[in-house]
């Protein structure tokens, strides 16, 4: 072998080496980042049921340019009425919310973990005041979506 060629070839596996460490602490990163606190961020928009789902059924476009962002969805403060409540084990609580304004549809609450106790307490008929970040509209289901959501006392 001549001098290139070794120089290359320590260059070669210098770089490969390279790539895999930082590969490596990437995904260690991004594995080990801390989870969005939604309790403690301030909600972008206060909204009730009704307001939220009508801007989603009128303009579905309009509403992801305003309560969707690329990275994460904008924190939603939503205030209505529960319609039913969905226990997923101990460790998951689905919660739909509506309200008079609502002729169809609904909004779908993911209750967070933390807050599964809190939301045992709830039965329909009662109002509510949830914090979540909105994941968008299921044309499907006619339903706007929250996730990761905490109930605001």
């Amino acid at each position: 072998m001549n001098i290139m060629n070794k120089k290359i070839l320590k260059f070669s596996l210098f770089s490969a080496g390279l790539a895999v460490v930082l590969g490596l602490g990437i995904a260690t990163y991004m594995f080990y980042k801390p989870q969005r606190n939604i309790a403690n961020e301030k909600a972008s928009f206060i909204l009730t049921a009704g307001e939220l789902y009508k801007e989603f059924s009128t303009n579905e476009t309009q509403a992801n340019q305003k309560y969707l962002s690329d990275k994460n969805g904008k924190i939603i403060q939503l205030s209505g009425t529960v319609s039913e409540i969905i226990a997923q084990a101990d460790t998951a609580v689905s919660i739909t919310i509506t309200d008079a304004e609502m002729k169809v549809g609904d909004i779908l609450c993911s209750i967070g973990k933390n807050d599964v106790s809190k939301a045992a307490k709830f039965k329909a008929g009662d109002k509510i005041v949830v914090k979540g970040e909105c994941t968008g509209y299921m044309d499907l289901t006619n339903e706007v979506s929250l996730s990761k959501c905490v109930i605001v006392e």
